[in-house]
């Protein structure tokens, strides 16, 4: 693959990771820092020419930019993971990661009707996020392949330079794969601007076993909330967020979305979204806007109150296909999650 659509966006870093293949010697650490780089070119550029009124031709490319950068990215992955298959003597080779083909088209649709102040801040936040998870996407699909060859496998996320965000801080650590994490788990997840690491070890064994205290994510609880909950740091920046999301899903009283000002089952009525709720639990998540709407009218079980140490509110609506977080003081959605069937098993009548 010439990799062309790629090089129009960030043509350094894509011949970067096409010398490097050709060299048959790229590290997962270098193949980590160099997607971050091509992911950071790749959006000064389009930012470049969404100023130059060439957002339509972005949102026509995108599909073929993600595209090929999960290939190229894929591509480098699987050589490093075949080196450590031909190492252990183990006839068998590595697999690429699928790009989300809906959630491409999601962006891409919002793209084509956004003004140039919202197609910056969409390139920002969802290409970026989308752009980033080519590499992580990689290191998930091949460390269930090589845990399911019989390896003992473990997913090592390290921290990047400069400031990290309390997420990040974390989720930083070695877990061993299958039994500390699992192939869903976030810690395969790099969010927008994130510089973290993360690479597969592996190692033969006869069991799997684990000395390092269990690490579940457990998204009925509230590390979920502490780690995914809104918090802009300026009141420009939350107006400039909220004023992206009301153009985004044409938030007015009788909005498209159906869910600004709908009065959830508890009595709260709902008054804006997060950006997490489009970009993690929407697009990542593949969460669907009737689930949400569906758990805020037709809820399985309404939890308690919480408050963190912030003093921000929190309250879980549990429904049968979602869960959905909202504040109750503000009516603003944080986030949302698919219901697991145990859950549902429990609440359902």
């Amino acid at each position: 693959m010439a990799y062309e659509i790629l090089k129009k966006y960030a043509p350094n870093a894509t011949q970067k990771l096409i010398d490097e293949m050709a060299d048959g010697k790229i590290t997962q650490n270098q193949l980590s820092t160099i997607s971050s780089n091509l992911t950071v070119e790749m959006l000064k550029n389009m930012n470049v020419n969404i100023t130059a009124g060439k957002l339509q031709q972005i949102a026509n490319d995108l599909y073929g930019v993600l595209g090929e950068n999960y290939e190229l990215v894929g591509e480098c992955y699987a050589q490093i993971q075949n080196r450590i298959y031909a190492a252990e003597k183990l006839e068998m080779q590595a697999t690429k990661a699928e790009m989300s083909k809906k959630r491409v088209e999601r962006i891409a649709e919002r793209l084509k009707i956004a003004t140039e102040s919202l197609a910056k801040v969409i390139v920002e936040k969802d290409v970026s996020s989308m752009s980033r998870q080519a590499y992580g996407d990689s290191v998930k699909v091949n460390t269930d392949q090589a845990s399911e060859a019989g390896l003992k496998t473990y997913i090592v996320r390290t921290l990047g330079s400069g400031k990290n965000c309390e997420w990040c801080r974390d989720l930083a650590g070695k877990y061993e794969y299958g039994v500390d994490v699992r192939s869903g788990d976030d810690v395969f997840r790099r969010h927008d601007n994130c510089n973290c690491t993360i690479e597969c070890v592996c190692e033969k064994a006869t069991q799997k076993n684990s000395n390092k205290a269990s690490y579940q994510i457990d998204k009925s609880e509230a590390k979920e909330l502490e780690k995914q909950q809104l918090n802009t740091e300026s009141p420009q920046a939350e107006a400039a967020e909220k004023s992206a999301l009301d153009e985004i899903f044409g938030l007015t009283e009788d909005g498209e979305s159906g869910i600004i000002n709908l009065v959830s089952s508890n009595g709260i009525q709902i008054n804006s979204n997060s950006w997490h709720l489009i970009n993690e639990s929407m697009s990542n998540r593949n969460i669907e806007l009737a689930d949400i709407k569906d758990a805020l009218i037709n809820t399985l079980h309404c939890k308690e109150v919480k408050i963190d140490e912030k003093g921000r509110f929190s309250q879980q609506l549990i429904g049968e296909n979602a869960t959905v977080v909202i504040n109750p003081e503000t009516g603003n959605i944080i986030t949302a999650w698919k219901t697991g069937t145990n859950t549902v098993k429990k609440y359902k009548k």
